[in-house]
């Protein structure tokens, strides 16, 4: 892509978020009904929740004493002066652009993986070049059409050398006329040997380079400048950054650790990870595929010692967050943030709706069955990480970007801001693509979901000509969108690792039939 076009396009990104952000600027009440939106804004991500709280943060009061702040402690002190508050859209807009930054990184880290993959650089065989050894070795067709050609030739070889026999036992031959011959005949072996190897060399020449390539679809290089564009020019993420939605703290510290994994730092790896952790909880789980990511950049050869360092640096980093945020407060309530903030965000303590699942469960349950289901859902969404990463353990990315799904719609409080992120991230598995025909039509879904959602909340809240089932099925809608996009990936993945598997084999009968 041309950098001047490039460059043409994410000033364009920044362009539509000032133009908005100063529409707003002269429309109060448009901007508290875009900020207060609940697909936007949770109690958790809230930026009208955030200037309360730091309203009576700096009128020396605690936030976390009522039912007002259920947001980090970190964002007191970094709204705490006004002027932050007042420029606060530069810093959402400054905040999508590092975003964007961090997944360009990854974007050329992850490409040049997939070019490790196709074609072997740097030292790795690609998987066209890893066939010869691996798979055609073992395939039985190959074995058998082997051994029949050696068996060919050791028999052409007997033969040649029983007429160098009989032709040493005739006795009329003059000496020179047997030594003529029997030079003549060696070199007849030696040369049906040489065409024997050219054979084998050609066989697995035509298995691999020149069938296998076209039985499968083309390779296309990953463009990072795409992955920029299409994270800045995203409807979900340019309204999550009008609503100032605080979910973009959470979105840079994930891609930040990511970013740095991919660069082989395991010490800013964990502490991105523990302070996504500090704003948001669930990406915690996001450390055992860092690690795996870290194992493969640095050539660790113990992955278990590197996995006890990162989980031993990242609770350190946590730790000392959770330590500093205390000291904000008074001795009386320097550890009162804890329940109001992760208590709220693990036990659903806020029935505000959203477009989650948590909130309906929460209301229609009987009190004392609510903690048990409320702690069973939260272990659902922790409980794909390991089985995850021992199944797809060769590519990470794949993974993280699994995770992020999950995490959309599992956790408590979700916003389109979890959603922003990982459809940022989608374009970098276009290699799974081809074996997703219906990527188009769920995407339509959660598009119309999106569209939809705000008309019935509308219904039941405003006009009365609906009620809570009505929203309800509808993020139903939207959880069930989710569930088919991460089902439709890992099918693809899974299809598109098969058919390198095994079209090898596909091409062998072919070849033996050609034979």
């Amino acid at each position: 892509m041309n950098k001047i076009y490039f460059a043409s396009l994410v000033i364009l990104a920044l362009t539509i978020r000032f133009f908005l952000f100063s529409y707003l600027d002269h429309s109060p009440a448009l901007a508290e009904t875009i900020r207060e939106n609940i697909q936007i804004s949770t109690p958790l991500t809230d930026f009208k929740s955030l200037k309360e709280g730091v309203f009576l943060y700096n009128h020396n009061a605690n936030p976390y004493q009522g039912n007002v702040y259920f947001q980090a402690p970190l964002f007191l002190v970094l709204f705490s002066h006004p002027s932050t508050l007042h420029y606060s859209k530069y810093i959402w807009m400054i905040i999508d652009l590092l975003i964007a930054y961090g997944l360009y990184n990854i974007a050329k880290f992850q490409r040049s993986n997939d070019e490790c993959e196709e074609f072997g650089t740097k030292g790795r065989k690609g998987w066209i070049k890893s066939v010869n050894q691996d798979m055609l070795d073992k395939d039985p067709i190959y074995s058998d059409l082997v051994a029949g050609i050696q068996t060919t030739a050791i028999q052409q070889t007997k033969s040649q050398e029983e007429k160098v026999n009989e032709s040493n036992a005739v006795p009329k031959v003059s000496l020179l006329s047997r030594l003529f011959r029997r030079k003549q005949t060696v070199a007849s072996v030696t040369k049906q040997q040489e065409e024997v190897k050219l054979t084998l060399e050609e066989l697995q020449e035509y298995f691999t380079e020149k069938n296998v390539q076209s039985s499968i679809p083309p390779y296309i290089p990953l463009n990072p400048q795409f992955i920029v564009l299409f994270y800045l020019l995203s409807p979900f993420t340019i309204a999550t950054c009008i609503g100032k939605s605080t979910i973009v703290f959470n979105s840079l510290a994930v891609v930040m650790g990511l970013n740095s994994a991919f660069r082989g730092q395991v010490s800013m790896t964990c502490f991105w990870t523990s302070l996504a952790a500090y704003f948001s909880g669930y990406p915690i789980m996001y450390i055992l595929p860092f690690t795996i990511i870290l194992q493969q950049q640095t050539n660790a050869k113990k992955i278990v010692s590197l996995m006890m360092t990162t989980l031993f640096l990242t609770f350190v980093y946590l730790a000392g967050l959770l330590y500093a945020s205390s000291l904000l407060f008074g001795d009386n309530d320097a550890w009162r943030f804890i329940p109001s903030f992760y208590g709220t965000m693990f036990f659903v303590k806020d029935l505000q709706p959203n477009i989650g699942l948590y909130w309906y469960f929460v209301i229609e349950m009987f009190e004392h069955f609510r903690v048990f289901f409320v702690i069973v859902l939260q272990m659902i969404a922790f409980v794909y990480v390991v089985p995850m990463c021992m199944t797809y353990g060769q590519d990470p990315l794949f993974i993280v970007q699994l995770l992020t799904m999950v995490i959309g719609f599992m956790k408590s409080y979700p916003s389109l801001g979890d959603m922003a992120l990982w459809y940022g991230m989608l374009p970098m598995f276009q290699k799974v693509f081809p074996y997703m025909p219906s990527l188009g039509p769920m995407l339509a879904i959660q598009i119309g979901i999106q569209l939809i959602m705000p008309v019935l909340y509308g219904l039941w809240m405003s006009s009365g000509a609906g009620n809570a089932n009505f929203f309800y099925g509808c993020t139903l809608m939207y959880g069930m969108s989710q569930v088919f996009m991460i089902r439709g990936m890992l099918g693809a993945y899974e299809r598109r690792r098969f058919d390198r598997e095994q079209v090898v084999g596909r091409v062998m009968k072919l070849a033996v039939v050609a034979h």
